[in-house]
């Protein structure tokens, strides 16, 4: 599917904190050891603006910010503890290979593909809340989501924008639409041509609704799509030409019985839509839908060109 949630690692904040404790080298560990405490607050106010529907992380505030009335003793302190908690993360840290065994296995076991564009696997752990901006929630397992290295890169560390909303879904807490895009076929110039757009349902009024039409704007998700679903109906156009020669004993040159057997293809496809990506599920629903294929299928001289 395109974008979807993720079920959470059930980690307690405790074992959390417990795992992110070991293997510290003194510096650090001296560090965690004082500061842990803190930390824990932060979790715990992190999970309880998460929580909350419509969910509300844009109140939380950096707990290591610099004050104006800070001096520069007060700062030196604050950004040595704003850096050792950013350190605290590493992708080959023990504590974050567990936690992505632990999110595979709640989430099916299966390949974990991009909660955000659904595209590719999952290959790199973002921090929703970013880094350089939350350094307390670097370790957090709840601010730790997986996602693509497209997503990852093109989501860098934006977070607020200047109307103080969120840019991106959260896999982990966010609540879904029921439909993301349309997908739309028709005839241009001859030949058959695939339009994805933003779902006519969505509504910038609603809270979650907002919050994916942020996402899909800020990370030019449609230009993606887009470009995904051309190559796959070029594809399939071919595939299909090709197969009604190469199988032009099997049909006898009739062209309505082999569209029908391939709209039940296609339904088959879309009843079995883990052996594909959204995107031909998309296209595969479209065309059996699609009067104009048929049309085009049944009836066109360019169908035999």
């Amino acid at each position: 599917m395109a974008m979807h949630n993720f079920n959470k690692n059930p980690i307690s904040i405790d074992d959390n904190l417990v795992r992110v404790g070991k293997g510290l080298h003194s510096a650090q560990r001296t560090f965690f050891n004082a500061e842990k405490q803190h930390l824990k607050n932060a979790f715990l106010q992190y999970y309880a603006c998460a929580e909350t529907h419509p969910v509300s992380l844009e109140r939380l505030q950096p707990i290591w910010a610099d004050a104006p009335t800070d001096t520069q003793a007060q700062k030196g302190t604050k950004k040595e503890k704003r850096d050792r908690s950013f350190n605290l993360y590493g992708s080959n840290r023990p504590f974050v290979n567990e936690h992505w065994e632990a999110l595979k296995i709640v989430n099916g076991g299966k390949l974990l593909m991009c909660p955000i564009c659904g595209l590719k696997p999952c290959s790199e752990m973002d921090h929703y809340m970013p880094r350089s901006l939350f350094h307390e929630y670097s370790s957090y397992a709840s601010n730790l989501i997986p996602l693509c290295h497209d997503c990852n890169q093109d989501k860098h560390d934006y977070w607020l924008n200047r109307k103080g909303k969120r840019y991106f879904f959260n896999a982990f807490f966010d609540r879904l639409p029921a439909n993301i895009i349309d997908c739309t076929i028709n005839i241009s110039h001859g030949f058959p041509q695939v339009k994805i757009s933003i779902c006519s349902e969505l509504d910038a009024a609603k809270y979650y609704d907002s919050v994916v039409l942020r996402t899909i704007k800020k990370l030019k998700l449609i230009d993606r799509f887009q470009a995904t679903a051309d190559a796959v109906m070029r594809g399939e156009i071919q595939r299909l030409k090709t197969d009604f020669l190469v199988q032009s004993t099997v049909y006898h040159g009739d062209r309505k019985v082999f569209w029908e057997s391939r709209i039940k293809s296609y339904n088959d496809y879309v009843k079995h839509p883990e052996h594909f990506n959204f995107i031909e599920v998309e296209i595969y629903q479209a065309l059996s839908l699609s009067k104009e294929i048929k049309n085009w299928v049944e009836c066109s001289a360019e169908f035999l060109i």
